[in-house]
């Protein structure tokens, strides 16, 4: 019976889960199974019609955790009806982004500024359905 376990199978059922990015199955004589997997990371939350998920830099969609106190931005515009491949463009844009802001804070003189969110200073963050990042200043 051991030996008859599919072992690809088995790692693509576990693959499906969305919060495995990727699993291995293997077979250890002479009767048990190692299975390792990879957990996805969310990074966000994404509006998802009425509902709010939880997205991955990989445009994967999460469910999300019942009773999890979690605490992230909440992106749009990265919804299941929106192709995988445009998802994940996205979500790469929306990582430098978070990075860059990261980094202005990580520069500023004041050692207070680095303890607190930056402020909005009337700008304004849109992609475009290119994925192209645009920020405008109000006047």
């Amino acid at each position: 019976m051991f030996l008859r376990v599919p072992l690809d199978v088995r790692r693509s059922e576990i693959e499906r889960i969305s919060w495995v990015e990727s699993a291995s199955v293997q077979r250890i004589l002479p009767n048990r199974l190692r299975v390792e997997l990879t957990e996805r990371t969310p990074v966000a939350f994404a509006r998802n019609g009425k509902q709010l998920a939880l997205i991955d830099a990989h445009g994967v969609i999460l469910d999300r955790p019942q009773g999890e106190d979690i605490r992230f931005p909440i992106v749009t515009g990265v919804s299941e009806e929106v192709p995988i491949d445009q998802r994940e463009k996205r979500m790469q844009t929306y990582e430098e982004f978070i990075k860059d802001v990261d980094l202005v804070r990580a520069s500023s003189s004041d050692p207070r500024q680095r303890s607190r969110p930056l402020q909005s200073q009337g700008s304004r963050v849109v992609m475009d359905r290119a994925g192209e990042r645009q920020t405008t200043r109000k006047p």
